[in-house]
């Protein structure tokens, strides 16, 4: 990756939005992306710590 949290990430959880079991977009594990996906993109965005 970029070493970034930013608007690739954000584009990448848009992409795969609704009903989705298993995928790695799928943040919280609920088998969904949606809302609270976006929201802890948003809370970890910038560098990446190591």
């Amino acid at each position: 990756g970029s070493g970034r949290i930013g608007d690739t990430d954000i584009l990448v959880i848009l992409t795969a939005w609704g009903s989705c079991p298993g995928c790695a977009e799928d943040l919280d594990c609920d088998e969904r992306v949606g809302f609270d996906e976006v929201l802890q993109v948003i809370s970890n965005w910038g560098p990446c710590g190591e």
